[in-house]
């Protein structure tokens, strides 16, 4: 299974390693009560506004507190905190979370690592997600290497993209991309979507590939490719 970057149960603060969010509020000198985390969701610093979302329906007393984070999450005009309530109330199973998700990963007035950010919520919550957000990201006119690998590491998330399809061939272009780290995932993610047909892309871009790690995965992904599928097989 690919790895989907991601933030659950965990949250950076000031830029250092992930944390809970009980030791990320706690930083934040919020106490853990109930009382003390819905009126952190008016808190003046976005990050805990979310935190204290994402705590309040961590715990026991969830349901009870989503009509005030529906409230938060209507009022919240900070794009990145909005996402990750959104995400929050959506792990309880809160259409308003799915409806702001889907909408945000669409935005195209967004910066593209929230859009990402949104599509990454969807697909881990196994949701339909924005496929026009990866194809947008991998455009070669973007030159984002960040979150061109973002999107790279959700390609094999979506469910049977057509073997012509824009994502497909937008991959298949990544494998002569400048950046290794993307040659590198784009062959990944062609192998863990099954493209077969894209095995003698990957073949080419072997014969020219420098960088070591790099021609070691295309060399397994080539062997993954190899192997029947289910349908072969039947």
């Amino acid at each position: 299974k690919p790895i989907i970057l991601t933030l659950t149960a965990v949250a950076t603060v000031a830029g250092t390693a992930l944390i809970s969010y009980e030791q990320a509020l706690q930083k934040h000198g919020i106490a853990l009560t109930r009382p003390a985390l819905i009126d952190a969701l008016g808190n003046s610093d976005p990050e805990v506004r979310w935190l204290s979302a994402s705590k309040l329906l961590e715990n026991d007393h969830a349901f009870e507190t989503i009509p005030l984070i529906r409230e938060r999450l209507a009022k919240e005009n900070v794009p990145d905190t909005k996402i990750n309530i959104a995400f929050a109330l959506l792990q309880v199973g809160d259409e308003l979370g799915l409806t702001t998700l889907q909408t945000s990963c669409g935005d195209k007035n967004l910066e593209m690592a929230l859009r990402l950010k949104a599509t990454t919520y969807l697909l881990e919550s196994g949701r339909d997600a924005c496929i026009d957000t990866i194809e947008d990201a991998l455009r070669p006119e973007r030159h984002d290497v960040l979150n061109q690998m973002r999107a790279l590491s959700l390609v094999p998330f979506f469910k049977n993209p057509s073997e012509a399809d824009p994502l497909t061939r937008l991959v298949v272009e990544e494998l002569s991309n400048s950046e290794a780290a993307i040659r590198l995932r784009a062959s990944s993610a062609l192998a863990l979507l099954g493209r077969a047909s894209a095995a003698p892309e990957i073949r080419k871009a072997l014969m020219t590939e420098t960088d070591e790690p790099t021609r070691a995965q295309m060399e397994r992904d080539l062997v993954l490719l190899s192997k029947p599928t289910k349908t072969d097989s039947q």
